[in-house]
Formats: C-alpha cells, structure tokens, sequence
C-alpha cells in the first residue's frame, strides 16, 4: 500500500493540502489518503497500513517532522518518539515529506533510522496547479500540488517576481538515501563544548528561563546534565541537584 497522511490544522493552507493529497491520490496506484490532527492518528495509520510500499506526508514540518495540531497546541514527534515507533515498510519501500524545508534535517534522520530512501524539499514549499513549473491554484483546478519554487521568502523579491509571471520552475525533492547510524550524542564534541558552556549563564535566554520557574529550595534533576553546567550555576539556590546524561564524555 502507498499511504499518503496529510494535515489541515497547524497552519494555513489545510483546505489546498486536502486537494493535494486527493491527487497524488487519484495518480498512485494503491494509494490510500488519511488526514491526521495529532501524533496518536500518525501512529495508528502507518501501524495499521503496512506493509507501506510508500509513506507521504502532506502537511508542516519543524525541526523533527510533521507538525500536528495547531500552533496554539502543537505536537511533534521527538527523536526518542521516532526511535522508539517501528514503521512496517515493504522492502523496496520509500518515503517523501511534502512540506517546508523537510530537507533540511529530518528526511536524512528519517532515512538512516528507517533503512529507507527518503524525500524531503529543502526550501519552502507552496501549492501549484503544475508539478513542474509554478501555476497558481484557482478554486477551479482540479490537481494541486505541493512544490518548492523560488519565491520572496527564501530568495527574494526578484524570484517572487519570476514566480508569478510563471517563469520559475520547481525544483525536485531531494533523495537521501539510508546510512548507518551515526552517533548523536556529544562525545566526540565534549571537550569544546567545555570550553564554551563552562558556565551554563552564557545562555542568557534558557537561564532566565529556569531560574523564573525554579521553586526556592527546590530539587533538581537534570536530565541531559551535559558537564553539570546548569547544575553548577542553581547550586547555591536550590536543596539538591542530580544530572545524568548518555553521554559519558561529557560526564
């Protein structure tokens, strides 16, 4: 089966990502388009569809995957979501991601941790009656597309231009193709990470942060402690401090 999942919620454009989704639909053979709101309708459409020949997100993505949801309540999967979700691919299978800048970091991810070659755009994305060249989508047009073409927000006024005289051509979802695991922990990176947050109140964001919500005299557990950076600098404000990390390193 080729399974094509697609979102309305998160952001703006859910009525074009339905009509999307409905022609890569009617295009693909075995096909099958689901919507989904939230992590919980994710998970229970690729267990219950496989062995996927194909898996399609149509929809938002962040910096790990599809965005669900709405912005006011989003979800996201986190990687130890990912790692632990099991995905029944056919051998042979493949995998495309249909949304902003899918390319950037998590159809890589996605390829290495499924063994499967994956898709992903590595600019924005937008709606277009034609897969090849832009063309705006009319309440008439009957196939809809999600393409990334050069356009104001990634290259400019001069490539908007371009854009909407019809004269800019979309560019191709990029493949990446699966990997081994590689490791993603801070080991080889410790020692310079050192250096750098040797004193954790550099990130003047996070520490404000934390200390505005740290109950007085509370206890503390850190859990990704890193060098004990942030442990270092509540120490004098807090009853206790515990942090573990994966990374011995780092430790």
């Amino acid at each position: 089966m080729v399974l094509i999942l697609y979102t309305t919620l998160y952001k703006t454009g859910g009525a074009e990502m339905e009509r999307a989704a409905e022609t890569l639909a009617r295009q693909t053979p075995n096909a099958k388009a689901i919507r989904i709101e939230s992590k919980a309708e994710f998970i229970d459409a690729v267990t219950s569809h496989g062995p996927l020949e194909a898996l399609h997100f149509i929809g938002h993505s962040g910096l790990y995957g599809p965005m669900f949801g709405t912005t006011k309540f989003p979800e996201q999967f986190s990687r130890a979501e990912w790692k632990a979700l099991e995905i029944p691919f056919a051998a042979n299978a493949s995998a495309y991601f249909h949304c902003c800048r899918g390319g950037r970091w998590f159809a890589p991810y996605f390829a290495r941790r499924y063994q499967v070659p994956t898709y992903g755009h590595l600019s924005y994305t937008t709606f277009s009656a034609n897969p090849d060249r832009y063309r705006p989508v009319l309440p008439s047009t009957e196939d809809v597309y999600v393409v990334s073409v050069p356009g104001r927000k990634g290259s400019g006024w001069w490539a908007a231009a371009r854009k909407r005289l019809g004269l800019a051509h979309c560019i191709p979802l990029t493949q990446f193709l699966p990997e081994p695991e590689v490791d993603e922990s801070y080991q080889a990176v410790s020692e310079l990470y050192d250096d750098v947050f040797r004193d954790f109140r550099v990130r003047e964001d996070e520490w404000k942060f934390v200390t505005a919500n740290l109950p007085p005299d509370g206890d503390v557990l850190d859990i990704g402690c890193g060098n004990g950076a942030l442990l270092c600098a509540l120490s004098g404000n807090v009853k206790s401090a515990i942090g573990v990390d994966v990374s011995p390193a780092m430790i």
